[in-house]
């Protein structure tokens, strides 16, 4: 059976959530150390989380299928999150609303930094992980897509714009950004991209006095 088919939200029983957490607190910090995750071996992660190497395989396959639970669940939160900018009507959007949204984005990514640059690494090696990477960015794209059209038929963004390619466009955008950032970056700082990018996306979709 493969990771994917073995993997469910709702088939994790409290013991291996426990033997997770523990996994997942070493791991996150020999990341932010920085040692690669193909350095980290399981042998070693086990031992400093006091987990068994047969109990860890009682759970897992491997380092990546551990990373993959974790993944699925963050997936979750970040689209129950994005959501409520998808959601919204287009013409109740103003600029300050679009930067506390970024701002509640950003900071389901910010809080997740380090586990997420280490699935990235893993993207670039395992189809499972691209695939599900893949799934994942698709559903931002569907929302997003549905939203600009929505938007576009109400009269409150663009008709010039093509909802598809935008929304691709606008979702990598606001993926990468917290990605770049430096993750000991000042609260300045961030408050600084999160204004900008905002702001593009407003003047992109919403602005229509500009356009």
């Amino acid at each position: 059976m493969s990771r994917r088919a073995s993997r469910s939200p709702r088939d994790r029983p409290s013991r291996r959530e426990a033997v997770e957490s523990r996994l997942l607190a070493v791991l996150q910090r020999r990341l932010e150390e920085g040692q690669s995750l193909a350095s980290i071996t399981v042998d070693s992660l086990v031992a400093e989380a006091g987990v068994s190497r047969a109990n860890f395989y009682i759970h897992f396959q491997d380092k990546v299928d551990l990373l993959e639970g974790w993944l699925l669940e963050t997936r979750q939160v970040l689209f129950e999150v994005s959501n409520a900018w998808y959601s919204a009507a287009a013409s109740q959007l103003s600029q300050p609303r679009i930067h506390e949204l970024l701002g509640e984005i950003f900071g389901v990514y910010r809080a997740r930094m380090t586990l997420m640059r280490a699935m990235y690494e893993t993207v670039l090696h395992d189809p499972t992980v691209r695939e599900e990477f893949a799934e994942a960015f698709e559903l931002h794209f569907v929302a997003l897509t549905e939203h600009i059209r929505n938007g576009q038929r109400d009269g409150a963004i663009r008709p010039e714009l093509d909802p598809r390619a935008t929304a691709e466009w606008l979702i990598c955008l606001v993926e990468r950004v917290p990605m770049q950032i430096d993750r000991n970056a000042a609260p300045r700082e961030l408050e600084g991209h999160t204004a900008a990018i905002a702001q593009i996306i407003y003047r992109t979709l919403y602005d229509l006095g500009n356009h």
